[in-house]
């Protein structure tokens, strides 16, 4: 029912605790070098519906898998100490490069290719929601970096996610990363799918890999809302500046994480080291401000997303748009379920 972490065998009892005593309390931490240690190569704009087959691939790197091959010594907590665990949603604190770090990552499982669903894949519930504030406020406590690793359709919606307070979790989450007084870093690795994506996404650092994708409504969605019918998918996906290309465009995000030729899918071990190398740069910059710099920095930063110029204008409009259609459809299924 989400109460406890972990069920520790006597015998690893005594190592388990010392590593978790050494990661929550580090002697070290990384400091700025001189060149960042990666070489980014600039990213070019790509067709819009074939970016969001790709970040929605089954055979896609997971968190499961970078937490693996970037985090040492690490160790996965459970639990939102009300009513649940959520297996979407991977809490854990590990070493990267000798600093320890809180790690909460959202989680797409695929049981297999004929019943993976991408519309539903990785949906966050409440539990969800809950247990990465348990990181968040962790972090906060020891002084440790809070990285968010986002891959999900959304978080879940019914009735008896309405019961279990989802719309309070998510903004809770949100209000909670607005204010933390630690270094936050949030990386989307796949889909960052509308507000299961920015609950976990308010960061001073945001970051999406080359292939990943940022939108606050599917284009299925969209184009069901806007058109009235799913052919209309491809061009949604477009007018929808879903891309990284896109999201950096329009200030978003704040970097572009390159991907291997052909996309991570094909070569996940090469992504997994690029990855971990901007992490290091960002922590090792982020190391270098303290706590009141870095909120100041992030407030700013969230407060002037919306403040587009005429450029920019015919885009936001057509996505809040989107977004109105979307919210008016969905309350609409909600009340048809329910009733």
């Amino acid at each position: 029912h989400g109460h406890i972490d972990k069920i520790v065998e006597r015998p690893q009892l005594k190592n388990q605790i010392t590593t978790l005593l050494d990661l929550i309390a580090p002697s070290f931490t990384l400091e700025r070098k001189k060149e960042p240690i990666t070489k980014k190569i600039p990213v070019l704009q790509k067709d819009p519906w074939e970016t969001v087959k790709l970040a929605r691939r089954g055979d896609r790197p997971d968190s499961k898998f970078y937490i693996t091959q970037i985090f040492s010594d690490f160790i996965e907590l459970h639990g939102d100490r009300i009513s649940g665990d959520d297996d979407s949603v991977i809490l854990g604190v590990g070493r990267i490069e000798g600093q320890s770090a809180i790690v909460a990552a959202q989680q797409k499982t695929v049981t297999s290719p004929e019943t993976y669903d991408p519309l539903r894949a990785g949906q966050i519930t409440p539990e969800g929601f809950r247990k990465a504030q348990r990181g968040a406020k962790m972090a906060e406590t020891f002084g440790l970096p809070f990285i968010t690793l986002i891959d999900t359709a959304g978080p879940k919606l019914g009735i008896a996610m309405e019961y279990k307070g989802i719309a309070g979790a998510i903004a809770s989450m949100i209000n909670q990363l607005s204010t933390i007084k630690t270094r936050t870093i949030s990386v989307i690795i796949g889909e960052g799918g509308s507000e299961a994506a920015l609950a976990f996404g308010i960061s001073d650092r945001v970051l999406m890999m080359e292939n990943a994708i940022y939108t606050q409504i599917s284009p299925e969605l969209g184009a069901r809302t806007e058109m009235n019918e799913t052919q209309g998918t491809y061009d949604i996906a477009g007018a929808l500046k879903l891309t990284s290309f896109d999201c950096l465009d329009m200030g978003i995000i704040d970097g572009i994480i390159n991907e291997p030729t052909g996309g991570a899918h094909l070569h996940p071990t090469e992504s997994a080291r690029l990855l971990k190398m901007i992490l290091i740069d960002e922590i090792s910059e982020l190391n270098q401000k303290n706590n009141y710099t870095n909120i100041k920095r992030r407030y700013k930063k969230f407060r002037n997303i919306g403040d587009y110029n005429n450029k920019r204008g015919t885009a936001l409009k057509n996505e809040i748009s989107v977004w109105r259609k979307g919210i008016s459809v969905g309350l609409k299924s909600f009340r048809e379920s329910k009733d």
